[in-house]
């Protein structure tokens, strides 16, 4: 807790990683990146998170049981080519709640939302990848500003229902444009 300076809370880069029972407080800006890393969180709790909560490139993530509340940019995001499978997670308060980009592919089995500016987020922001896709099954959004933001050739499934294209460029909204903070 109270990470106030500096990048990333905790980054890996190619190691694999198990992270149970942990508390991710005041953090200043990512609480976790990883790079081409594959692991599991297990019960873990983001709260006051700068920027991302979890950020992935590259990666596989399994995560079962987190909890995320005023998380400054992504709650979750994956990228690079990268997937998570998600088991059940809460997400209040936030920027943006879960983003897939540059042919990452993200599961999510239990969502809820709360407070959030923007839920589900899908597209390409380099041109070497492909769409983001995503599949959600339960879902419970509750003031979510913008439910979904979906790329054309992007792909968003929720409660088996394809959510259809609503934007051309998402990136020109996003990175402190309307939503979340600008990249690194």
């Amino acid at each position: 807790s109270n990470n106030r300076e500096g990048d990333d809370y905790l980054n890996l880069v190619h190691s694999p990683y198990t992270i149970e029972n942990c508390n991710f407080l005041n953090v200043s800006s990512d609480a976790i990146d990883a790079d081409f890393s594959d692991g599991k969180i297990i019960n873990a709790k983001f709260e006051k998170i700068g920027n991302d909560g979890i950020d992935i490139s590259g990666s596989y993530l399994l995560a079962e049981r987190l909890s995320m509340n005023e998380i400054g940019d992504k709650g979750l995001s994956a990228g690079e080519n990268s997937k998570m499978d998600i088991r059940s997670i809460t997400i209040r308060n936030s920027e943006i709640a879960v983003t897939s980009k540059d042919k990452s592919n993200i599961n999510i089995e239990e969502v809820s939302m709360k407070n959030c500016k923007v839920g589900f987020v899908v597209f390409r922001k380099k041109t070497e990848f492909g769409p983001g896709m995503m599949q959600v099954g339960k879902s419970n959004l509750s003031n979510v500003q913008i439910p979904y933001l979906v790329e054309e050739h992007s792909s968003l499934i929720v409660g088996g229902l394809l959510i259809p294209s609503n934007k051309k460029n998402v990136q020109e909204i996003l990175y402190g444009v309307e939503f979340g903070k600008s990249s690194k």
